[in-house]
């Protein structure tokens, strides 16, 4: 059931979405503001959502921080990662990572990204590295409160 069928639950009803999707199926209701973003779920704040806080922005203890920045933020950037095996040499992943970005700045291939309503916009292979290396770096403590928020009653 939508929201539109149940409008007194419309408090409680909500989905998390990357905002191309979102715009997509609901762009003139987000428009409007008949269909509220109340939160983002990024590392900086959209260029089209200016006024939406960040998880991040709801704490200010440094565990907590680093809780949202890896369980939160990092998580949501990754959204089509690409891997190499452990051990691949370093100037093999430099190659791949050049080609990669190459390809996401070809025009042909920005313009076929386009038709098909895709937002292009890729992350350094180093930031995305540093994104999963922060999971590592979680405490053992850490690691078991976010168990506790997102696996409640296990």
């Amino acid at each position: 059931m939508g929201w539109e069928e149940a409008p007194e639950l419309a408090e409680i009803i909500a989905r998390g979405l990357d905002l191309g999707t979102m715009k997509r199926y609901w762009g003139a209701k987000i428009a409007t503001g008949e269909f509220p973003v109340v939160l983002q779920a990024n590392e900086r704040k959209h260029s089209d959502l200016p006024n939406v806080p960040l998880a991040i922005d709801y704490t200010k203890a440094r565990d907590d921080r680093q809780l949202i920045q890896v369980a939160i933020h990092d998580a949501a950037m990754i959204l089509r990662p690409y891997f190499l095996p452990p051990g691949t040499p370093k100037d093999r992943v430099g190659i791949l990572r050049k080609a990669f970005m190459d390809t996401m700045k070809d025009p042909e291939f920005v313009a076929e990204a386009s038709k098909a309503d895709l937002g292009i916009d890729p992350l350094l292979g180093e930031r995305v590295e540093k994104a999963v290396s922060g999971f590592f770096d979680l405490k053992p403590e850490q690691i078991a409160r976010l168990k506790k928020i997102l696996l409640p009653g296990k």
